[in-house]
């Protein structure tokens, strides 16, 4: 009699549980990724973390939405679509220009955005509905350029990369000039114009025997770098510093640099990079567990998409009603350790990362 009686309780348990997720209001997350190779682990992790969630009695839909041609005007399609399915939170896992146009869409419908990348100058400007988990292009290239004036405080000639095709690589080169002309008014700065990164080094090799520039600002990293170096070591040696923006997958291509530079100590090769590439936080191993095994934990994109929806549950455990303005407010509230740092906002609202820098430096 005893344990029956103890049995009916825990069905009885269970029946209310069951009906309480019924009865829960349902909440739309809607995933807007472009088709590049992180995808896969992306919408593996976004599914894997709302399972979870699920099962700890919140209710909450994914819809993945894939911008197939990776245009502008896909991205804006894709935004008028999660409207009108009238989503209450929006991931944005595509290019921070597509993300801008987007965030534009969703806001108008009181929709909040979940904005993997601040790279674009207006993506976070009086966008009270868009949640960055990074720092503001603005912060990375002010502490990158004040940390590039202390290191070369002797060039007199600098030579500026802007990646043309690339709006937040011409806002980086824009924030160098401008503090450079303010700290060193005689500073010469010359430019070279790239489109997309990629078949310059030959140009800005030759450019660079032709002028001997002090110091080099490249806002732009791709395995090309190494071809770089390697022409430089072929020409007569002269001392120059060689600052470069990457991602955190240029730490393990290190050792080839320091292979390449081993009888050069004349050329330095500066590397700023947003996150050190390894997980952190109480979240790490959860993280780590979601992956395949042909995943790695060291991919930006995949765990800023695991720090997003964390924080979006995080809040909803909080209040599983909420929407809005108010999920916006109360996604604000504390500071969340993520695995790729702690996130916390100030108080405008803004993302900061990492008391210091809050960009990670090696010099090589």
């Amino acid at each position: 009699m005893k344990y029956k009686k103890i049995f009916l309780n825990i069905c009885l348990l269970v029946i209310i549980f069951v009906c309480q997720t019924a009865n829960a209001k349902q909440f739309i997350l809607t995933a807007i990724y472009s088709p590049d190779k992180q995808l896969h682990s992306c919408m593996n992790v976004l599914q894997s973390v709302i399972n979870q969630a699920n099962n700890n009695g919140l209710n909450i839909k994914l819809v993945k939405l894939i911008n197939k041609d990776d245009s502008s005007i896909g991205a804006l399609q894709l935004a008028k679509e999660a409207k009108n399915i009238h989503s209450d939170a929006v991931i944005g896992g595509g290019s921070s220009e597509q993300m801008l146009l987007e965030s534009r869409v969703l806001n108008s419908a009181d929709i909040p955005v979940f904005v993997l990348t601040a790279e674009h100058p207006d993506i976070s400007v009086d966008k009270p509905y868009v949640v960055t988990l990074l720092p503001s292009l603005k912060v990375f290239c002010n502490s990158a350029a004040n940390r590039i004036m202390n290191i070369s405080p002797k060039a007199k000639k600098i030579l500026i990369v802007r990646n043309i095709s690339m709006q937040y690589a011409i806002y980086v080169s824009d924030a160098v000039t401008k503090i450079t002309k303010k700290e060193r008014p005689n500073t010469k700065i010359e430019y070279i114009n790239i489109i997309n990164g990629y078949g310059f080094i030959n140009s800005l090799a030759e450019k660079i025997k032709q002028n001997r520039p002090d110091m080099v600002y490249l806002p732009i990293y791709n395995k090309q770098i190494a071809s770089l170096l390697i022409e430089l070591t072929k020409q007569h040696p002269f001392p120059i510093d060689i600052f470069i923006n990457a991602g955190p997958s240029v730490i393990n291509e290190m050792k080839y640099y320091r292979l390449i530079l081993r009888d050069h100590p004349e050329i330095k090769l500066h590397i700023f990079t947003v996150w050190s590439g390894k997980p952190s936080g109480k979240y790490s191993l959860l993280y780590k567990s979601l992956l395949n095994k042909n995943e790695s934990a060291s991919d930006l994109k995949v765990a800023l998409t695991f720090d997003a929806v964390e924080l979006l549950i995080n809040a909803l455990k909080e209040n599983s009603s909420i929407r809005g303005m108010n999920l916006v407010y109360l996604v604000k509230l504390e500071k969340f350790p993520g695995v790729t740092g702690d996130i916390w906002f100030d108080k405008f609202g803004n993302t900061v990362k990492r008391k210091k820098d809050r960009f990670f430096y090696y010099v090589i």
